[in-house]
């Protein structure tokens, strides 16, 4: 992944462990050397006619500092994701 104009880059690797379209999506995920992968658990639920989805990051390679932190860059990945979205979808937002 390269942030910005190539300022940087994140060298993100992992395995999908679970594709259960369209309702659950499991991988391990990391952009650090060696094995240490955190597991990352997608579950898409119809809730109210729309689509719900739960997200959860565990693995605990990470203290509660680099937690917060990846939870940060989730959140501005869902927010950009949902900007890209909304026009074909007729607007929404989402909650945090």
């Amino acid at each position: 992944m390269v942030l910005g104009d190539g300022a940087s880059e994140i060298p993100w690797r992992g395995t999908y462990l679970e594709v259960d379209p369209p309702r659950r999506l499991v991988l391990t995920l990391t952009d650090r050397p060696g094995d240490e992968f955190e597991l990352v658990t997608v579950e898409l639920l119809e809730v109210d006619g729309k689509t719900e989805m739960r997200f959860t990051q565990t693995g605990g390679h990470m203290d509660a500092a680099g937690y917060a932190q990846a939870e940060e860059g989730w959140r501005g990945f869902f927010v950009d994701l949902e900007s890209l979205l909304a026009p074909a979808a007729g607007g929404g937002t989402m909650g945090g």
